[in-house]
C-alpha cells in the first residue's frame, strides 16, 4: 500500500514514465527469458552429446591400442623363440649340439619366458602332442580334443582367440595366442595370455597425443587413468596419483568419478593462477577389460558463452527500446504539465523570501487566471516587506559586531592567552586549557621560564612572523599581537603536529626515493617524464637533463613484438598496473633483461594524473637461471647432453619414429683403454682427451642425430631415419674415421679409438632403456673382439649378459656361502734356495659347477664393489695363516696380500690392516701388500702420504707387475718401496728373446740401483733360473718350484725345505 500510495503522490509525467516502462520491460524478459531456457537445453544436449561421442571414441581407441599390443607382443615372443630354434638347428647340423641336447636348452629357454602374469610358451607337434608346457606332467598329452588346438594343427601360424577355463576355476576366461611353425622340429610353438591380462602390455604412449589433442569448448580436454586413481594420460599434469584431488569445495571430485565410473559431474575448478574458482562438467565412462576410466572434462561458461551473448543482446535491445522511449514519454508528459510545475516553481521562490519573482501568464490555457491573481498578491506582500526588512537588517547588523567582538577568545578553536608585560597570565581561553593542561599555566601566576622565552620570542619577530615551539610532545605555531594600552600581549596558538608529520614524511619519501637501488621515473598522464632518481641513471645510463619531458619508448629495445606493448596498455588501462619481465635498452645500446612494475597515480576523482615505474636489472638472475638449465641438462666437461636431456630428446625421437613408422639407430660409443690414459697421464689429460672426443663427434653430427656424455668415457649417438643396418654401419664408419686423427697432447700425440655397440629401433628395442641396454651389450661384445671396432646387438648377445648378471648375484651369496679359499704360492730366495714367503691368492669353488677364475670374478667384483668385503676377508684369513707358520717355528716367514684399487682409495685402510695385525698377532715385518703402478699412479703425492703411513709401522710394499704400466722415475725413486716385481710376461721367453732380457736386466738395475729388491714371477725353467741367477735378481716365483698350494700343503712344503729343487709340483 506505501507503494501505491507513494507511485500516487509522483508526477503526472512520472507516473506516465514508469509505467510505459514496466510494461514493456516486463514483455521483453517474458520472451528473453523464453529464448534463453530453449537455448540453454539445446546446449547441454550438445554438450552431452559430444562427450559420450568423445569418450567413446578414446574408448574404441584404447581397446584397439591393447588389441594390437597383445597381437605384437605374443607375434614377437614367438618370432624370438622360432629364431633361438634356428639358431639350435643350425648348431645341430654343424655337428656343435646334438640334437637332444638342442631341444632340452630349446624347452629351457621356453621355460624361462613368462607372458603377463600368467601367461607362457608351449610347444605342439603336428598331431597336436604336448612337446613342451610349463606344466610338465602334461607333455606327451594329446590335447587335438580342443577346439583352439584343431585349429592351430590346421593352420600352424598366426593368431586366434578362445575361451578357457583352467581345472577349479567356475568359469571361462577370454584368452589369446600367436603361433609360429618350426618345421625341421615339427613344432608349433605358441605364447598364451589371458585378456585380462592385456593392461600389462598395453602402450599408452602409442595414443597419448590422440587423446591430448582432442579439445573441448576453448579449454576443454580429455583424459585417462585407471580405477586406483592413477593419471595415465593428461595435457596438463604429468603421471601422478589423483585420486584425492579436491574441488574448490573440497569435494574428492576424482573419488566421486572412479566410484560412479560411468556418469556427469559438475564441480567447482579454481587452476593455479586464477583468481576465483569456476564451474565445471566431467563426463567419464568405465573401459572395463582394462580397469581403465576415460574422462572429458570443460568449463560451463565457454558452452554457455551463447547464452551469455543471448542475455547481452536481450539486455542491449531492452536498454535501446527504453531509450527510445523515455523521450517520448517525457515529451508527452511535459506538454501536460509544463504550465503547472512552472506556477510551482515561481511558488516555491516566492516562498524563499524572493518577493520580487512573478509568474509567467500564458494566454488561453486555464493556469492563466491563477497567475495573474498570484502575482498581484506578490506586489502588495513586496511592498510591506521592503520597508521592514531595511530596518531589521541594519539592527542585526549592530548586534552581530557586538557579539563577535565579545565571543571571539572564548570561541576560537585554537589556544589564546592574554599576558602582563610582567609575564603574569591574565587570560586562557577554553582551547588553551584543554590542549596546555599539563604546562603549569594559571591566571594570576608568572608563567613557568619556557613560556617567558616563547612569549619573549614572539615580542621580538612579531614584525617577521611567527614561532614553532614544542609544547607537550606537540607542535605549536605562535604569534603575538599587543593591547591597545601597550601592557599586555595577546598571544595566539596553532597546532601544527600533523603538518610537521606530514613534512617528515615527505622528506623521509624524497630521501628513499633518490637511495633506493631500485631505477624509479616518474611520468604525467601523457607519459612524459618529470622525474628519475639516481638508479634510474645507474641502470640505463641515462642522466636527467637526457630524460626529461622524453616518452620512456627512449628506452625500448625491439626484442618484443607491438602485440607486448599493447598488452600492457590494456593492463594500464583496464587496472591501472602492470608487472612483469621486459627486455630494455641502455644508452650505450646494450640491451638488458629488468623486472618491472608500472603503476598509475590518481587524483582525488579518481583520475590517473602520473604514472610510476619501479625496476630492477635482473640481467644476473637470467644468467644464473641459464647456468642452472645447463648444469640440469648438460655435462659440465664436454658441453654435450647429460643423460636426463638425453632421456627425453630420445623419447621424442621414438615417438616420432613411431609415428612414422621409421628406424632409428642407437650407437653407444666407449674410449677404448681410457682408464689406462687417466692411470698414466692424469686425469687432466683424459679430460682434455674427453673433450677433443666431444668436439670431433659434434663436427660430424647430421641434423636432427642426438649426441650426449652418458658416463665417464661413455658416449651415446642417436641417428633418426635411418632405412636398415647397413646405412647404421655407414654412419659407425663416420664415426671411426673421424678419430683416426692423433689427439695432440703437447708434449706427445695420442691415438684415441671407439668400440661401438648399435640397436636399431624397433628391431632391438621398443624404448629409450632397452635400446641404451642392448647398445651396451653390443659394445661390451665388440671390445671382447678387439676393440677399435662396432658390432650391431643381436638378441643371442642377451646370453652374455645373463651369464655376467649370473655371475654377479653367485658372487654376491659366494662370501658367506665360504665358497672362496686362498692357495699360497712360494717366494725362494736364490742366494739360499730358502723358501722366505709366499703370495696369497685368492680362488673361487661355487657349491656347484667349475671353479672360476680370478681372471673372470676379480673384475665384476671391483666394479660392483663386492671387492671391498672380499679384500677383508683375504687380509684377515693370509694374516691368520701367516700366523701358523709363526707358531709353527718358521718366524721369518712373509705372507704377501694384493691390494686392489678400491681398497687403496678407501678411507680407512690403515686402520682396518693395523686392528687385523693387532688381532691376529702378526707382527707388521711379515707383512707384505702388493700395488700395481697403475693404482700408485693415480694420485701419487696421496700414495706416497699412504705409504709412508704403513712403512711407519713397519709394513713393507711391493710394485706387482712392474713394467706393464706407467710410472714416472722423479716418482718412483719418492715412493717408499721395498720391492719390484718383474711380470712374468718379461720372464717367459728369456734368455732367448733379446728384448725381453734387455727390459729384466733394466729392472734389475733400476731396482738395485734404488736399493729395492726383486723378484721375478712365473718362472718355470731352468733356463730362466740361471738367466736371473746370474743377473743377480734376489727371488723367484714360479712353478719351476712350486704351483699355489693350499695351506696344508705350503705347511708340508716349508716344513721339508732344505734348499732350491727344480721341480714342478703341480
Amino acid at each position: 500500500m506505501s507503494f501505491i500510495r507513494h507511485f500516487q503522490n509522483l508526477p503526472i509525467r512520472n507516473r506516465m514514465l514508469v509505467s510505459y516502462l514496466t510494461l514493456f520491460i516486463l514483455a521483453l524478459s517474458l520472451a528473453g527469458l523464453g529464448a534463453h531456457i530453449l537455448l540453454r537445453i539445446t546446449i547441454e544436449n550438445h554438450i552431452r552429446d559430444t562427450f559420450q561421442s568423445t569418450t567413446g571414441t578414446i574408448h574404441n581407441l584404447v581397446r584397439t591400442a591393447a588389441d594390437v599390443s597383445i597381437r605384437n607382443h605374443l607375434r614377437t615372443v614367438v618370432e624370438t623363440n622360432t629364431h633361438f630354434l634356428h639358431t639350435l638347428h643350425t648348431e645341430v647340423m654343424e655337428g656343435k649340439l646334438s640334437s637332444e641336447d638342442a631341444k632340452k636348452q630349446a624347452r629351457s629357454f621356453f621355460h624361462n619366458q613368462p607372458i603377463g602374469h600368467t601367461g607362457y610358451v608351449y610347444v605342439l607337434n603336428s598331431e597336436g602332442i604336448l612337446q613342451h608346457h610349463m606344466d610338465e606332467s602334461l607333455v606327451g598329452e594329446d590335447m587335438s580334443h580342443f577346439e583352439f588346438v584343431g585349429f592351430q594343427k590346421k593352420n600352424k601360424d598366426g593368431y586366434i582367440e578362445y575361451d578357457w577355463k583352467n581345472p577349479g576355476e567356475n568359469e571361462t576366461r577370454p584368452k589369446a595366442l600367436h603361433m609360429g611353425y618350426f618345421e625341421p622340429w615339427d613344432w608349433i610353438v605358441s605364447a598364451s595370455s589371458y585378456r585380462e591380462e592385456f593392461r600389462d602390455l598395453l602402450r599408452v604412449e602409442d595414443f597419448r597425443k590422440t587423446i591430448e589433442d582432442l579439445k573441448f569448448g576453448e579449454t576443454g580436454y580429455a583424459m585417462l587413468l585407471d580405477t586406483e586413481g592413477e593419471l595415465l594420460i593428461h595435457p596438463i599434469y604429468e603421471p601422478q596419483n589423483i585420486e584425492e584431488w579436491l574441488d574448490s569445495e573440497g569435494i574428492p571430485i576424482i573419488r566421486k568419478i572412479l566410484n560412479t565410473r560411468q556418469t556427469t559431474h559438475y564441480y567447482s575448478w579454481q587452476h593455479p593462477g586464477e583468481p576465483a574458482p569456476r564451474e565445471k562438467v566431467v563426463l567419464s565412462a568405465h573401459i572395463p577389460e582394462l580397469d581403465l576410466v576415460v574422462a572429458a572434462t570443460g568449463y560451463m561458461e565457454e558452452f554457455n558463452r551463447p547464452l551469455k551473448n543471448l542475455g547481452q543482446t536481450l539486455a542491449a535491445g531492452i536498454f535501446i527500446c527504453i531509450l527510445a522511449l523515455i523521450p517520448l514519454t517525457v515529451w508527452l508528459g511535459r506538454s501536460i504539465t509544463k504550465p503547472i510545475e512552472s506556477l510551482v516553481r515561481t511558488m516555491q521562490e516566492a516562498e524563499k523570501g524572493d518577493f520580487s519573482i512573478r509568474a509567467p501568464i500564458l494566454a488561453g490555457e486555464e493556469s492563466g487566471e491563477l497567475a495573474r491573481c498570484f502575482n498581484h498578491f506578490m506586489d502588495y506582500i513586496q511592498r510591506g516587506t521592503n520597508t521592514l526588512q531595511r530596518e531589521i537588517a541594519q539592527r542585526r547588523e549592530s548586534e552581530e559586531k557586538a557579539r563577535a567582538l565579545a565571543r571571539f577568545p572564548d570561541e576560537n578553536p585554537n589556544p589564546v592567552m592574554r599576558i602582563r608585560k610582567n609575564f603574569t597570565l591574565d587570560y586562557m581561553n577554553r582551547a588553551a586549557m584543554e590542549q596546555l593542561r599539563g604546562e603549569n599555566l594559571s591566571i594570576g601566576k608568572i608563567i613557568p621560564a619556557p613560556w617567558q622565552n616563547i612569549v619573549s620570542t614572539c615580542m621580538r619577530t612579531r614584525e617577521c612572523g611567527s614561532v614553532e615551539a614544542e609544547v607537550a610532545d606537540r607542535i605549536f605555531l605562535f604569534t603575538a599581537s599587543p593591547l591597545s594600552d601597550g601592557n599586555a600581549w595577546y598571544l595566539y596558538g596553532h597546532e601544527i603536529t600533523e603538518k610537521k608529520a606530514y613534512e617528515r614524511l615527505l622528506l623521509l619519501s624524497d630521501t628513499v626515493f633518490e637511495n633506493t637501488i631500485e631505477g624509479i621515473c616518474i611520468t604525467d598522464a601523457d607519459m612524459k617524464i618529470e622525474r628519475i632518481n639516481p638508479a634510474f641513471t645507474a641502470i640505463t645510463g641515462y642522466g636527467p637533463e637526457e630524460v626529461m619531458g622524453q616518452n620512456p619508448r627512449i628506452l625500448k629495445s625491439d626484442v618484443h613484438p607491438p602485440g607486448f606493448y599493447k598488452n600492457v596498455w590494456t593492463s594500464l588501462l583496464e587496472r591501472g598496473e602492470w608487472s612483469g619481465e621486459i627486455w630494455n635498452r641502455r644508452k650505450n645500446g646494450e640491451t638488458y633483461p629488468q623486472w618491472l612494475a608500472i603503476t598509475g597515480i590518481p587524483d582525488e576523482k579518481g583520475k590517473i594524473i602520473r604514472y610510476m615505474a619501479v625496476f630492477h636489472d635482473i640481467s644476473e638472475l637470467k644468467t644464473s637461471k641459464e647456468a642452472l638449465h645447463f648444469q640440469t641438462f648438460y655435462d659440465a666437461l664436454t658441453g654435450l647432453a647429460n643423460r636426463r636431456l638425453l632421456t627425453e630428446q630420445l623419447e621424442r625421437s621414438l615417438s616420432h619414429a613411431k609415428y612414422h613408422k621409421e628406424k632409428l639407430a642407437v650407437f653407444f660409443l666407449d674410449i677404448d683403454n681410457f682408464k689406462n690414459v687417466n692411470d698414466s697421464l692424469g686425469h687432466l689429460t683424459g679430460d682434455r682427451i674427453l673433450k677433443e672426443v666431444a668436439r670431433r663427434l659434434t663436427f660430424i653430427l647430421q641434423e636432427d642425430e642426438i649426441l650426449a656424455r652418458f658416463a665417464g668415457d661413455k658416449f651415446i649417438l642417436a641417428s633418426p631415419r635411418i632405412q636398415n643396418s647397413q646405412a647404421a654401419i655407414t654412419i659407425a664408419r663416420r664415426i671411426r674415421e673421424t678419430l683416426e686423427k692423433p689427439f695432440d697432447l703437447e708434449e706427445r700425440e695420442y691415438y684415441a679409438s671407439l668400440s661401438m655397440g648399435i640397436a636399431i629401433f624397433p628391431d632391438d628395442g621398443k624404448n629409450e632403456e632397452i635400446l641404451i641396454k642392448n647398445a651396451e651389450t653390443a659394445m661390451y661384445r665388440a671390445k671382447q673382439t678387439g676393440k677399435n671396432t662396432f658390432t650391431l646387438f643381436s638378441p643371442e648377445m642377451n646370453a652374455f649378459a645373463i651369464y655376467r648378471m649370473d655371475m654377479e648375484s653367485q658372487l654376491r651369496k659366494a662370501l658367506e656361502n665360504n665358497e672362496f679359499h686362498l692357495v699360497y704360492q712360494p717366494k725362494v730366495d736364490l742366494y739360499s734356495g730358502k723358501i722366505i714367503g709366499a703370495e696369497a691368492l685368492l680362488r673361487w669353488q661355487p657349491a656347484s659347477g667349475p671353479p672360476v677364475s680370478p681372471m673372470t670374478f676379480i673384475p665384476i667384483a671391483e666394479e660392483t664393489g663386492l671387492i671391498l668385503p672380499i679384500g677383508s676377508w683375504v687380509l684377515e684369513k693370509a694374516m691368520q695363516e701367516a700366523v701358523i707358520w709363526k707358531e709353527r717355528g718358521f718366524h721369518d716367514l712373509s705372507i704377501a696380500i694384493n691390494i686392489s684399487p678400491s681398497q687403496f682409495q678407501q678411507q680407512g685402510l690403515t686402520a682396518e690392516i693395523d686392528a687385523l695385525l693387532k688381532k691376529t698377532g702378526l707382527r707388521p715385518e711379515q707383512l707384505e701388500l702388493e700395488l700395481t703402478e697403475s693404482i700408485i699412479m693415480q694420485d701419487a703425492e696421496a700414495a706416497i702420504a699412504t705409504l709412508s703411513r704403513f712403512n711407519r709401522m713397519g709394513i713393507r710394499f711391493a710394485i706387482d707387475d712392474f713394467g706393464t704400466g706407467y710410472s714416472s722415475l722423479s716418482y718412483l725413486k719418492r715412493f717408499p718401496i721395498q720391492v719390484l716385481k718383474i711380470d712374468k710376461s718379461f720372464i717367459q721367453e728369456i734368455p732367448a728373446n733379446q728384448d725381453d732380457a734387455s727390459i729384466v736386466l733394466s729392472i734389475l738395475s733400476l731396482a738395485h740401483n734404488l736399493g729395492l729388491k726383486v723378484v721375478a714371477e712365473g718362472v718355470e725353467t731352468e733356463e730362466q733360473l740361471a738367466f736371473l741367477r746370474c743377473k743377480n735378481c734376489d727371488m723367484i716365483q714360479g712353478y719351476l718350484f712350486s704351483k699355489p698350494l693350499l695351506p696344508e700343503d705350503f705347511r708340508y712344503l716349508i716344513a721339508q725345505n732344505t734348499g732350491l729343487l727344480p721341480m714342478n709340483t703341480g
